[in-house]
């Protein structure tokens, strides 16, 4: 679920950084013409550099939209103290507050039932091997 302001203002970049690549090959075919060296040498370190711009750009889009989601993921969870765990909307399983709280991953506790004086489960992390006692 990409923002439209993002996914547009991310192909807006690519689009001047390809534009730019184009210009830089029109003036490089020009330059090979040329015998000045220094010049070729300039362009040679002119594209690297473009290039380097459009893979930033690129890196920069993932990030900003792994950050939007990460954003919304967050936005959906929501802590119930009664139990201690988190909930996704809609979403009747809990999930692992260690995990989510230490490090932001969305683990899905697995139920055992947890015998005792009342109705109480047990829900295990698989990943940090932590455990929570939720009554009914």
């Amino acid at each position: 679920m990409s923002d439209p302001i993002t996914v547009g203002l991310a192909s807006t970049a690519v689009s001047l950084v390809n534009g730019t690549i184009s210009l830089f090959k029109q003036v490089n075919d020009a330059a090979k013409e040329s015998d000045n060296i220094d010049l070729k040498r300039g362009l040679s370190d002119l594209y690297s550099q473009i290039v380097e711009i459009k893979a930033q750009v690129l890196d920069l889009a993932q990030e900003n939209t792994d950050l939007r989601r990460q954003l919304t993921l967050r936005n959906e969870m929501s802590w119930d103290a009664s139990k201690g765990v988190y909930f996704a909307e809609n979403d009747p399983s809990p999930f692992c507050p260690a995990c989510w709280d230490g490090n932001g991953k969305l683990v899905r506790l697995n139920p055992n039932y947890a015998r005792g004086g009342s109705l109480v489960w047990k829900y295990d992390c698989k990943v940090c091997h932590n455990y929570f006692l939720v009554p009914d």
